[in-house]
């Protein structure tokens, strides 16, 4: 079954005899404060997608970074959040990779965490994976510094001309990340 599209109308099998099937798609328009938001976040995007430099850095690095500029402390397997954390790290992993035995899930987690006042921040790392994630939470007083700090680090750990140039997840992330 061939299918052609054209503007709102979409041709499905072939030429536009008698045997043709039309579908006419309704397209919500955008209202002009939608249409705005998305132009702008485009062009923020582009601007930071400009100022990104090629500069990766791996994850033992990031921790290092992170020990010595805002003093991360990793958390014992013991600990309550550190449980919770990491079982919602293994079910977006079953989710995305999907292995046979879920239970057969290779990991090597790891969980930081940063406090700055009333700002906690998290850094959850999967060294077997390759995945950094980072969150924050607190106040609206501090909240800024808390996204400034989480911007610093995934700066930090950056992409490879690789990444830039196949516009990879890892980069992808990176540039939302920046421009929120």
């Amino acid at each position: 079954m061939k299918t052609k599209r054209r503007k709102n109308v979409v041709i499905l099998s072939g030429a536009d005899g008698p045997t043709s099937i039309f579908l006419a798609e309704k397209r919500k328009r955008l209202s002009l404060i939608e249409w705005f938001r998305d132009w702008r976040n485009q062009r923020k995007q582009k601007k930071i997608k400009k100022t990104i430099t090629v500069n990766p850095h791996s994850m033992e690095e990031v921790i290092r970074y992170a020990k010595a500029k805002y003093h991360a402390v990793e958390l014992t397997s013991d600990a309550r959040n550190f449980i919770e954390v990491r079982r919602s790290h293994k079910e977006g992993l079953v989710f995305l990779k999907r292995p046979d035995p879920e239970d057969e899930l290779p990991m090597d987690f790891h969980l930081y965490k940063i406090r700055k006042g009333n700002e906690e921040i998290e850094m959850a790392v999967d060294f077997y994976w390759n995945i950094l994630n980072i969150s924050h939470q607190g106040n609206r007083k501090t909240w800024k510094q808390g996204e400034e700090i989480v911007k610093d680090l995934y700066r930090y750990y950056s992409v490879t001309r690789k990444d830039v140039e196949e516009n990879s997840e890892r980069y992808k992330n990176l540039v939302r990340i920046l421009s929120e």
